[in-house]
């Protein structure tokens, strides 16, 4: 039956659920980050075990605690709805309850989007799956897209952009992870929907990215000469910069035509009434297994 054919990525995620909040009910499940991007080498990729893989869930908190007269999870602000893995443990797993979710989204939060736009199975050994009421909303994701949300978005992926002198050496920018967001960025004003894992071209051009930021962080070639590695590092520090002046120039593009297109605030009533029903459809469920 169902249990069988459901992706690793749907067990993993459960079972962390059922262990941390039990009684809660898992919405969506899938893989994401680098592995999930394809933004690896092929040898990494092939090498990869499940427990490599970073995944995320969406989970609804069990209906009596959510409309009961405790507070759900135990006192915290429904606001901090998070349960996540600590960064040492592996596989790294990160559930968001569907509230949090939606605010998220509204907030034109990159992993929210991603959760509404990632094909079912992009990955055979971990996959995503979600339950049918996720599917309607689904359905109706292009309004995310012709919402106010795209600015924000593009306004994340700024967030990554290195501010003053100081910190054009800092460690935190993620050069791929911002140009993938400005890429992401391009294809949501052309009206199409974000694509998650990307294809060939661009994909080359990421992954020298991410061979730029080993050379700088030193990661790259461990065997290498002192001299060497410093070498790498000076004209990898070049490239840095000629990389941050080409996506200066993408963002200004970016700026401009979202200041030209005419955005339809999101209709906040509909996402409401989505998790509603969910929630209802949810205690239905919980009152037969009484």
């Amino acid at each position: 039956g169902m249990e069988g054919s459901l992706p690793r990525s749907w067990e993993i995620t459960s079972s962390y659920l059922q262990q941390r909040s039990p009684g809660s009910h898992l919405v969506f499940s899938g893989i994401t980050g680098r592995l999930a991007y394809h933004l690896a080498s092929d040898q990494e990729l092939q090498a990869a075990s499940e427990n490599d893989y970073e995944y995320v869930g969406l989970f609804a908190a069990p209906s009596t605690r959510w409309f009961g007269i405790r507070e759900p999870q135990d006192g915290h602000e429904i606001q901090d709805l998070t349960l996540e893995t600590s960064s040492q443990e592996k596989p790294r797993i990160k559930l968001i309850e569907v509230k949090k979710f939606l605010y998220l989204l509204t907030l034109g939060n990159s992993l929210s989007i991603e959760c509404l736009f990632v094909p079912s199975n992009r990955d055979p050994r971990s996959g995503n799956h979600w339950i049918l009421e996720f599917d309607q909303l689904r359905s109706s994701r292009q309004m995310v897209l012709a919402a106010d949300i795209l600015t924000k978005y593009v306004g994340q992926a700024k967030a990554h952009f290195p501010k003053g002198k100081k910190s054009a050496a800092s460690k935190k920018t993620s050069l791929h992870e911002m140009m993938r967001q400005l890429l992401e960025a391009e294809r949501f004003i052309n009206g199409e929907g974000p694509i998650v894992i990307i294809p060939g071209d661009q994909r080359q051009g990421l992954l020298e990215l991410v061979g730029i930021e080993e050379k700088i962080d030193g990661t790259f070639q461990l065997d290498a000469k002192a001299e060497e590695k410093e070498a790498l590092k000076q004209h990898a520090m070049q490239q840095r910069e000629e990389v941050l002046k080409r996506s200066k120039s993408m963002f200004e593009r970016i700026d401009q035509q979202l200041r030209s297109m005419k955005l339809q605030s999101l209709d906040q009533g509909a996402l409401d009434e989505w998790l509603v029903d969910l929630r209802l459809s949810f205690l239905e469920i919980e009152r037969k297994h009484q």
